[in-house]
């Protein structure tokens, strides 16, 4: 039911990639970031630990840019970045392949991937500064309602429902 205007930011939930829905996908980058996280403790390769430097520091002159009312980077600062993304990237395979780890190298390989399968929707908020650069917000609101249900399980009816929302 939501219009093709709409944009839907997700933790890599596949389900939402269905051809019959008409919205886009935006993933988050918070996750994103955690991944690359563990993938530099665990192998120490550089391509992640400098995707996850490029991503939060566009991030921050992101905000410095929204909070001086500019509403995207300049077409120069956007090429670069995306040239750079590009590098990681290779890198990325390339030091997957020459030093393949047989504890961690598979999901450094599928990070990798996914990360190529997705690049659009990961990285849709360098080019459109009303896409967030994380679903936490959203999250967070949630966060309630989720502890809630995890306590009791459920909400017996449809009413206490309605009312713990309204709390």
């Amino acid at each position: 039911l939501l219009p093709a205007t709409t944009t839907v930011m997700h933790d890599h939930d596949r389900v939402n990639y269905n051809k019959d829905y008409s919205f886009s996908n935006a993933e988050c980058n918070v996750h994103l970031l955690r991944d690359l996280q563990k993938t530099t403790e665990h192998l120490g390769h550089e391509w992640s630990s400098g995707l996850k430097e490029l991503l939060e520091r566009t991030n921050q002159e992101r905000n410095k840019l929204i909070e001086t009312g500019k509403e995207s980077f300049e077409d120069a600062y956007i090429l670069e970045f995306f040239r750079e993304f590009d590098r990681l990237m290779i890198l990325g395979m390339e030091e997957n392949k020459a030093d393949y780890n047989r504890y961690y190298g598979a999901d450094e390989r599928t990070l990798l991937l996914r990360i190529l399968d997705y690049k659009a929707n990961y990285l849709s908020w360098v080019t459109n500064f009303e896409i967030p650069f994380s679903n936490n917000l959203s999250e967070r609101s949630l966060r309630g309602v989720k502890s809630k249900m995890k306590i009791s399980g459920q909400f017996q009816t449809e009413e206490s429902a309605r009312y713990y929302a309204i709390i």
